[in-house]
């Protein structure tokens, strides 16, 4: 009886078996399909003998695709031929769950484009018509739309009737050709319209389409190329991305309508029929561009006299199909990944040699080709197939005919090198040539992971990555880089953990072209290692073995040589772990005597020459090993005997493996010990020297506290010359930098500088006479001077030293006189021995006459004509290359400039000068109250000297102080300063003295001859302490220069006496010498000038011709030497101001 499990079995298998023969929709949706097959004529759909449709849902039925639950998901309906109007509404609801829908060869509601089914993402309506007046509203929200009407044709196409979700649109057609309008479309570019396919008679701007990857045109015969320009604004950013057109009804389509700088399109395709052109189009001059691939079908006039019309970049590939080249272009230069495409272009028969470079090229299609392929295209992959080619093709090709492997990494269409060059007559065109020519080097890239090759050789074929590293790791496509084409290649070995850095060897699988093994040194630079020789029973054959031989034979150049018998001329056998090699000719090696001493034999391999010690004996193999093998990874230090394994060292090195380095003297004279690591002595505490031969006695300090150097053979102190002495270089060479003297009745006197800690036997003398000490420390000394006068020197004597400073004067507290008794026109201040002048006069000794316009531009002291009775302005410069500054009136120029800074040492002799008249660089500031404009230079390392010069521009003056003296500088004058700081001495005794000079000239031969005089230089020089000036003065045509200079200096922020010579340069210049102290912070020196008039002046030369007047020099000059934070010194210029503008215009012009 059978079970009721075993019937619901059989049942089951019973509507499987039925549902095999015929699988339909389900019943609604079946039902449906049905009445749209008999209203509609579709094709492709079958009955059984029930008059039922069958065989609905299975893969026979390509219009049909269901779910597995048989619900319809994509439904074709493809009319045979019907009256019958095409309705949505007729079917809507019939299948719920359709994604596609085709319609082909229907007629159509008129709104039927427009209506959405409600689970579909794709529509492709074909030859459809019904479709009214255009596209006239927006589209369904469909992923996918294609469609094609001839209703449609010559109608405008608005993209903001498209969707934003539409990813593609395909209205590209023979039939129906579009004008496109992009008016209001996409202005947020939010629209992910990918692909876009649609033929054309007019273009639009496309710019607001961001996700465009794939673009295809087809241009109408009407086409509107007024609009072809929208081209460029056509942006396609994906990499990948390519442009389509086929412009094929233009004969006179131009390249540049299509190809253009700026573009933004990866990859384009154009045919067209180009007219002829007139020169060579040249992309290479494009600068801003995304083209990597340009593919042209031109027609057979796009040519230049029959050659290739494109200049190209290297890394852009073409393609050039279907043209017609009568000139071979055989002298292209591509990047090697470049593939360049010429199928059915060429119209050359001969097959020249390659004078370019590139990757690959495709020559196929022409059948015309004769002759040979020459070596020369070994740099690049080629096909030539359907040719008349003959004789041998190159090794570099014909090696790799064997290799049924696709290599795909070559973009030309026949990947097979065999099919390459089918169809030709060549007479090694078989798959069984033999390669004899394969010669690889690979190389191990040492970039600190060891994972990378580099592969050089010949005939080394077009795709490493078959190749084994270590016999399994095969190199990663990924990284494959072609260098050069069949000559170098750089890959990376597959695997993270595949890598040859602690190896050093290493075998490589060649599974083409020969599938051989042969092996290569991590590090070329080492070089071949014996470890054995056999001498062979013959006398003439010897064999080597080891490591980093030849590779293969033939691999290197490799030459074995013993030495007092001859070469192995011919070497018979090579590779990495050895050499086999024959004797010369007539060369027999003395295996039958017992007593020949060892032989040295000699290996070179390219630049190496590795030698070793063997016995000459038959079959007798020297083998032994050396300790550390002689040390050769380290140097040739000596050479292994092979027979013994002993090390027989060379000259210089010792040990049992020759690896220590002998010393000079081997018992470092008795004083120490050789370090054979180094070969160098190291010495007892009591020697040095390489060989420890000096006597070493260290001094205590060692370091003589800083202030000298040990002399280590004696164990003694060499002191900083005249800076430091005494057995430790602690007692130092004492020195002044300034003083404050008592009064001429004596007192107590004090004397700032450096005498250090040690007093010994410490007495100071002022004019020889003795000054009882008071008070002492590092940097004062105090001591109760004498009665005296004027200016006298003083000598410290401490610890055995003796310093002289000739600097010292009393103060005079007696009545000072005043030069020339102020002329009769001033009063004398007896106190510091300056004239007070009476109005209208001027000078150190009042016989000037002041000017109180100071030119003729309208200022505030100036007559009531307006200037300064009609006397001419005065000109005033600065050169901001010398540091110079003129003033300059009519025909005379004076000139005040430092010349010179000096250093000068104990004995009054010049150690150091240093010219300040060039070098200077320039900066101003401007500013309400002020102008100054500054120039420096820079002298030794580190000492900077700044010139400054200041206008005054408040009304009411400007008041100084130097030297506890206080004095004001009138509205309109000029400050000259000069600054040095951060000087460095020789030596601890030494000072400076800053040279300046003033000079007049005549620089031209105005009228003004009742005025002229030669140039007189006077000097007042108050050397014993009658008055606190010394003074200059030039005086020439009735024009005065006058100097004043203080006898007093500040030195490291205290007054102090300063000591001013003069000397006459020339007849018309003076050379005024300052001399400073060993100022160690800063020094101020404050000489003054005046221009004044001479009473003798004429305003009017009587005998002039025109009545001009004469003119004066309205100027004051007031200089000064102010030095900072080492050593400075400050100049003043001042200059009482004709006029506020012409100087300030002067100063403006300078800072420009």
């Amino acid at each position: 009886m059978i079970s009721l499990k075993f019937k619901l079995l059989l049942f089951l298998i019973f509507l499987n078996f039925i549902g095999c023969l015929s699988v339909n929709p389900i019943p609604s949706e079946y039902n449906c399909l049905s009445t749209l097959i008999q209203d509609y004529n579709l094709l492709k759909f079958t009955k059984d003998t029930n008059n039922q449709y069958v065989d609905i849902c299975t893969t026979a039925n390509t219009d049909i695709v269901c779910t597995t639950n048989l619900n319809i998901k994509t439904l074709a309906l493809n009319s045979g031929g019907t009256d019958n109007i095409l309705d949505p509404l007729n079917f809507v609801n019939c299948f719920p769950q359709m994604d596609e829908l085709i319609v082909k060869n229907l007629k159509v509601t008129p709104n039927f484009i427009y209506y959405k089914f409600p689970a579909a993402n794709t529509v492709r309506y074909s030859n459809i018509s019904g479709i009214l007046g255009g596209i006239t509203q927006p589209l369904p929200a469909y992923r996918l739309i294609e469609l094609f009407s001839d209703d449609l044709n010559n109608t405008i196409f608005r993209m903001q009737y498209l969707d934003k979700v539409t990813y593609s649109l395909n209205m590209f057609s023979s039939d129906s050709y579009y004008y496109l309008n992009t008016d209001g479309a996409n202005s947020d570019e939010s629209s992910i319209l990918t692909n876009f396919r649609i033929s054309l008679n007019s273009i639009s701007d496309l710019s607001s389409y961001k996700k465009l990857r794939g673009v295809t045109f087809k241009i109408s015969p009407r086409f509107d190329y007024s609009t072809i320009s929208f081209l460029k604004k056509l942006q396609i950013t994906d990499q990948s991305g390519m442009l389509t057109i086929y412009d094929t009804f233009n004969q006179n389509a131009t390249l540049d309508q299509y190809i253009f700088d700026n573009s933004i399109i990866p990859y384009i395709y154009v045919s067209a029929i180009f007219k002829k052109p007139k020169e060579f189009f040249d992309i290479t001059l494009f600068k801003n561009h995304t083209y990597k691939s340009i593919t042209l079908v031109p027609g057979t006039s796009f040519n230049i006299n029959g050659s290739f019309p494109l200049i190209v970049p290297k890394n852009i590939e073409i393609s050039f199909i279907g043209g017609y080249l009568t000139v071979f272009p055989n002298n292209l230069n591509f990047n090697p990944d470049i593939t360049t495409n010429f199928q059915n272009s060429i119209k050359s028969e001969q097959f020249p040699p390659f004078l370019g470079s590139g990757g690959s090229f495709d020559f196929t299609g022409t059948t015309k080709f004769t002759g040979t392929i020459d070596k020369s295209w070994c740099t690049t992959e080629i096909a030539v197939s359907l040719g008349n080619l003959t004789g041998l093709v190159p090794s570099c090709f014909a090696c790799y005919f064997n290799v049924t492997t696709v290599n795909s990494y070559s973009k030309l269409t026949q990947k097979s090198m065999f099919s390459r060059f089918a169809s030709n007559k060549f007479s090694n065109f078989n798959t069984n040539t033999p390669c004899t020519t394969f010669r690889p080097k690979v190389e191990l890239i040492n970039d600190g992971i060891f994972n990378k090759v580099m592969v050089t050789g010949n005939d080394i074929g077009f795709d490493v990555t078959l190749w084994k590293i270590n016999l399994t790791i095969s190199l990663d496509p990924t990284t494959y880089v072609i260098n050069q084409n069949g000559k170098n290649y750089t890959a990376t070995m597959v695997g993270a953990n595949n890598n040859l850095k602690n190896v050093e060897y290493f075998p490589v699988l060649f599974t083409t072209p020969n599938n051989v093994t042969y092996t290569f040194p991590t590090n070329y630079n080492i070089p071949p290692i014996i470890k054995s020789v056999l001498i062979k029973s013959t006398g003439n054959e010897i064999q080597v073995s080891g490591t980093h031989f030849s590779s293969y034979l033939g691999f290197t150049n490799q030459q074995v040589q013993i030495q007092n018998v001859g070469n192995c001329s011919t070497i018979t056998s090579s590779d990495f772990f050895g050499a086999q090699c024959t004797m010369e000719s007539g060369k027999q090696l003395p295996i039958s005597n017992s007593t020949i001493p060892l032989q040295i034999i000699s290996i070179e391999k390219d630049s190496f020459n590795v030698k070793a010690y063997i016995k000459i004996e038959s079959n007798f193999d020297n083998n032994q090993v050396c300790p550390n093998d002689c040390s050769t990874s380290v140097g040739v230090n000596s050479i292994c005997d092979l027979s013994s394994g002993t090390c027989k060292c060379l000259p210089g090195f010792i040990g049992s493996d020759c690896l220590g380095i002998e010393c000079s003297v081997p018992d470092c004279s008795g004083n120490g010990y050789c370090n054979t690591t180094i070969g160098e002595c190291i010495c007892d505490s009591s020697h040095r020297g390489s060989d420890c031969s000096i006597l070493f006695i260290e001094c205590d300090p060692l370091d003589c506290n800083s202030n000298g150097v040990c002399d280590t053979t004696k164990g003694e102190c060499n002191c900083k010359e005249n800076s430091w002495s005494g057995p430790t270089c602690l007692i130092p060479y004492h020195y002044i930098t300034s003083t404050i003297p008592s009064t001429t009745n004596g007192g107590v006197a004090s004397f700032i500088g450096f005498f250090g800690d040690t007093h010994n036997n410490l007495s100071i003398t002022i004019g020889n006479l003795p000054c009882p000490l008071l008070y002492n420390s590092t940097t004062v000394l105090n001591c109760t001077a004498p009665p005296g006068f004027g200016v006298k020197l003083v000598v410290v004597t401490q610890n055995n030293i003796t310093y002289s400073y000739d600097k010292y004067q009393y103060l005079n507290i007696n009545n000072q006189t005043c030069p020339n008794k102020c002329s009769n026109q001033g009063t004398c201040n007896t106190l510091n021995g300056q004239c007070k002048c009476n109005n209208g006069f001027n000078g150190a000794d009042c016989s000037g006459i002041i000017n109180p316009g100071g030119g003729n531009n309208g200022g505030s002291n100036s007559d009531s004509d307006g200037g300064n009775n009609g006397n001419p302005p005065t000109d005033t410069g600065v050169d901001p290359g010398t540091g110079n500054t003129t003033i300059s009136n009519q025909e005379v120029q004076f000139q005040i400039f430092f010349k010179s800074l000096y250093e000068i040492d104990f004995n009054g002799n010049i150690v150091a000068t240093y010219s300040l008249r060039n070098n200077w660089t320039t900066n101003s500031t401007n500013s309400k109250n002020e102008i100054i404009y500054t120039l420096s230079q820079t002298i030794q390392s580190n000492c900077s000297i700044i010139s400054k010069i200041e206008e005054i521009t408040n009304r009411n003056g400007k008041e100084y102080t130097f030297a506890d003296e206080t004095f004001n500088l009138q509205y309109g004058s000029i400050k000259f300063s000069i600054g040095i700081y951060n000087y460095s001495y020789k030596n601890n005794l030494n000072t400076l003295k800053l040279e300046l000079v003033s000079s007049v000239d005549q620089i031209n031969s105005d009228d003004n001859e009742c005025n002229e005089m030669d140039t007189s230089i006077n000097t007042i020089n108050n050397k014993d302490g009658e008055s606190t000036f010394n003074y200059i003065k030039i005086s020439k045509n009735n024009k005065i220069l006058e100097g004043r200079f203080i006898n007093k200096l500040v030195s490291d922020g205290r007054p102090t006496y300063l000591l001013t010579s003069m000397k006459n340069e020339s007849k018309d210049s003076i050379s005024i010498s300052l001399d400073l102290p060993h100022c160690i912070e800063s020094c101020i020196i404050d000489p003054d000038f005046s221009v004044l008039i001479s009473p003798e002046f004429k305003n009017e030369c009587g005998n002039s011709k025109d009545g001009r007047k004469s003119y004066v020099i309205p100027v004051a000059v007031v200089a000064s030497v102010v030095g900072v934070s080492a050593i400075g010194a400050i100049g003043f210029l001042i200059y009482r101001k004709k006029g506020e503008s012409v100087l300030l215009n002067k100063l403006k012009k300078i800072n420009k």
